[in-house]
């Protein structure tokens, strides 16, 4: 029975990768109508929920709790997104970050004199950011969170939305948790950009994790779909991005999001990159992203070595986030 999309419901796809990044079976399909990727089959409810309370994190990031080195990775990285929109989080009011991963961003948020909450999936990881950070985070999954209508001023939504099954719904689910002036971040990977990047998707990217991979444009329908709008304010800086502000606005409608233009240009990108994958310009870029990962990995295992705790991470975070913070 052929696959519906879970944005436009339509039933024409086709397959657009048989492995993940790791080689092993997992079936990637592209909808010709709005150009939406999926896994196929997508997994049930149940099986998501066994899946990142007992196995996510340990296959992901090899372990039950986060490495000191990526802990400083993510401080560094939620630094960054609050310098660059900083009048966005500044005396936002309640906050709720929806897949807190090890708290980094709600310690900063918290020691800024907010007031957080967040869920995660992963009972260790939850654990940690009360025993580490004192945070309120509460080991649960999205479908599980129960919160009055209303109840946040700002959502964070980071790098979650393409792990779960239904994306219109749980969108849905999560604006009703937003004040009428609330604003919900975004964020997802995004693999038009990759594609036309002509990485080899084949084997560096699907992931059986990521059960939707989104564009520019298919974010924003899903988000369209349920009631939520782009914040104006935010847009021109967000252009062109997997990532955005959303407010409440008024839902769209399914025919309004298919776009078999829009989906033809992404496959074609698709299969360009596909069939780059093998080629020696491939090796080498797949060669150099290795390089400066490692790099990377490098300098984050030395800079660590100064602190003795993650809590001295953040700390540390904090005073570099507060020196640039507005008044």
């Amino acid at each position: 029975m052929p696959s519906e999309c879970a944005l436009c419901r339509s039933d024409k796809s086709k397959i657009i990768s048989q492995r993940d990044r790791r080689g092993r079976p997992l079936t990637t399909k592209v909808c010709l109508s709005c150009g939406l990727l999926f896994s196929s089959p997508i997994p049930t409810d149940e099986e998501l929920v066994h899946y990142y309370t007992k196995n996510y994190r340990l296959e992901y990031k090899g372990a039950r709790q986060p490495a000191r080195r990526n802990i400083l990775r993510n401080f560094r990285r939620a630094v960054g997104h609050l310098r660059q929109y900083p009048e966005i989080w500044k005396g936002s009011g309640r906050v709720l970050e929806i897949g807190a991963g090890g708290g980094e961003f709600l310690f900063l948020l918290s020691q800024l004199g907010l007031e957080v909450q967040g869920i995660e999936p992963d009972p260790s990881y939850a654990a940690f950011c009360r025993n580490e950070y004192q945070l309120n985070v509460e080991a649960q999954s999205l479908q599980a969170a129960h919160f009055p209508p209303r109840s946040f001023n700002r959502i964070r939504f980071h790098h979650v939305l393409e792990h779960l099954n239904d994306p219109v719904k749980s969108l849905c689910r999560i604006a009703n948790w937003l004040t009428d002036d609330g604003l919900l971040w975004i964020e997802v990977p995004n693999i038009e950009h990759m594609a036309q990047s002509k990485k080899p998707l084949r084997r560096s990217h699907f992931h059986v994790a990521h059960i939707f991979n989104f564009t520019p444009y298919t974010l924003r329908a899903a988000a369209g779909l349920a009631g939520l709008t782009e914040c104006p304010e935010t847009k021109t800086l967000c252009r062109g991005q997997t990532y955005a502000f959303f407010q409440i606005g008024n839902k769209q409608p399914r025919s309004a999001i298919e776009d078999s233009e829009h989906a033809n240009k992404v496959m074609r990108a698709l299969e360009g990159a596909h069939l780059a994958s093998g080629r020696l310009a491939g090796q080498r870029a797949a060669g150099m992203k290795l390089f400066k990962k490692m790099l990377q990995t490098l300098d984050e295992i030395w800079s660590v070595r100064k602190f003795d705790s993650p809590y001295a991470v953040g700390q540390h975070a904090f005073h570099e986030l507060k020196s640039s913070w507005p008044l």
